[in-house]
């Protein structure tokens, strides 16, 4: 943005915590996260067979430094692991539990490849790393320099985390990034997925109306004023909801040797295909965090999601996240997000469908889906409103085709939050089973069962070992202002080039 400065927080941090660094004169300081890195090894080239694996052997004492920076180059694929022993109190010995961590790369050169060490504080205490096995993925020979290997302490406190506990998310695991009039707010505990969307220009209120139903908006009908600004507009009632990556991949019915998990309504669940989701699974278990990084208008996210229909079980990917508040002189601030996906599982997948770029979850308040599906694009024509969309799944009557390729979700003065996907024509939107208004019992809209649902989709396989990304844009405004920043941004140029022509086919009769 320019000529501004945005506000990143962590939700319990100031921000001197979060620029604190530690260590000693002799380290590394690392620009972006202002953390002080150790080097501890730095290696050669070595060539690794196809199916093969080689280990960098080399000690070095971690103490509590949890967050390795790994500069690297390989000309093929790998999968990494990184060995350690550790001991609860005292001085790592021959005799202490050893424990490991994956990760994954894709072939280049000179990567820098961050890993947060055990995020789920399996193994607290005192560290001694002990090597850095590398197994080559690939059909072929690949030549593999480690050209350097730091670690450092993350300045977020990741031992007092309760993963067992679905409802809360600890402070320090929620990061906000804030403008003059827009916040937006992601769970390092659900994989970074946005789990906040708000106002905070003191226009939107929440209001529980005497009827019973919950209004959020910017005109004031007769009621209780519940919250007068920062109202929250995403569901993130589970783990399955928020704004989020999701992503399908082999068939359930293969013979490449994946094993599927089951899904669906109580005495109606089905194999369920290879389905990353970065928030978590379907049993409220938490994604992998691998990296979080903070500039002054960025917050970077890398997680490994669960496979959606395993319980106790990550897929074997990688999803990545850029989120950016930006200014337009004309129409104000709005968000920008940038998605990255790769595959390290093997599989060839080769089942053309309907992904979700993203997944969209907002707060049952906002509950009327409005969109441009005419012939004439960025012309002014029309907008379609639908007022009571049903249940999604399986109902024809919540596909639709959006040719200006924006969609929003408002309230009765068609105020709300607009969803701009470049390039993306078909979609997938609807409300939950038994949607309801009502004021929730604990006065949370965005933790209600009740929800609406959008779902742009793109058209196309995963291709395992190579990476896909696009960006989407999400706004605060009218309709009729949010439709004028994407007419704009579309007229400058904004595109997602990896997605033109992957229109679902047939979506629309």
């Amino acid at each position: 943005m320019k000529g501004k400065k945005l506000c990143v927080l962590l939700a319990a941090f100031m921000a001197m915590t979060v620029l604190g660094g530690c260590g000693g004169k002799d380290n590394n300081q690392d620009d972006k996260n202002e953390m002080v890195f150790t080097t501890y090894y730095r290696g050669g080239q070595v060539s690794i067979d196809a199916g093969d694996s080689y280990t960098y052997a080399f000690t070095g004492d971690l103490g509590d430094r949890n967050y390795f920076k790994m500069n690297l180059s390989s000309s093929v694929a790998l999968r990494g692991v990184i060995h350690y022993a550790h001991e609860y109190s005292g001085e790592v010995t021959e005799d202490s539990e050893s424990a490991e961590e994956e990760f994954f790369v894709l072939a280049g050169q000179n990567q820098d490849v961050r890993q947060i060490l055990d995020f789920y504080s399996y193994y607290p205490g005192n560290r001694l790393v002990r090597g850095i096995e590398f197994f080559n993925l690939g059909n072929e020979t690949g030549k593999v320099t480690l050209n350097k290997v730091e670690a450092a302490k993350h300045y977020i406190d990741f031992s007092t985390v309760s993963f067992n506990d679905k409802e809360n998310v600890e402070p320090q695991l929620q990061l906000y990034l804030q403008g003059s009039a827009i916040k937006l707010g992601c769970t390092l505990k659900s994989g970074g997925a946005i789990n906040w969307l708000s106002s905070t220009d003191n226009t939107v209120s929440q209001i529980n109306r005497t009827d019973g139903s919950v209004y959020v908006g910017k005109s004031k009908p007769a009621g209780t004023v519940i919250k007068s600004n920062d109202v929250n507009l995403i569901n993130a009632h589970d783990n399955g909801r928020l704004v989020q990556q999701s992503y399908y991949g082999i068939a359930p019915d293969n013979d490449q040797g994946y094993e599927p998990g089951e899904y669906g309504a109580v005495g109606n669940a089905r194999p369920w295909h290879y389905n990353p989701v970065q928030g978590g699974n379907y049993i409220n278990e938490f994604s992998q965090l691998i990296d979080v990084q903070i500039s002054d208008n960025e917050i970077y996210i890398k997680a490994r999601p669960r496979d959606w229909a395993k319980a106790h079980e990550f897929s074997v990917s990688y999803m990545e996240n850029w989120y950016t508040v930006k200014a337009d002189p004309e129409y104000g601030e709005y968000i920008s997000v940038k998605n990255r996906f790769t595959d390290f599982s093997g599989y060839n997948h080769n089942n053309p469908r309907a992904q979700e770029l993203p997944a969209f979850y907002g707060i049952a308040s906002l509950g009327k889906f409005v969109y441009y599906g005419g012939n004439s694009p960025f012309g002014g024509d029309a907008l379609t409103e639908r007022e009571s969309l049903g249940f999604w799944d399986g109902n024809k009557d919540c596909r639709f085709r959006l040719t200006e390729n924006w969609s929003a979700w408002v309230n009765e003065e068609n105020w709300g939050i607009g969803l701009y996907v470049p390039d993306v024509v078909t979609a997938l939107a609807g409300r939950t089973a038994g949607f309801t208004t009502d004021a929730p019992d604990d006065n949370r809209p965005y933790k209600a069962a009740s929800s609406t649902y959008t779902a742009p989709l793109g058209n196309f396989s995963m291709v395992t070992y190579e990476a896909f990304e696009y960006t989407y844009y999400l706004t605060l405004d009218t309709v009729e202002g949010s439709r004028a920043l994407f007419t704009k941004l579309h007229n400058g140029g904004a595109t997602n080039e990896f997605l033109v022509g992957k229109e679902v086919p047939n979506w629309v009769a």
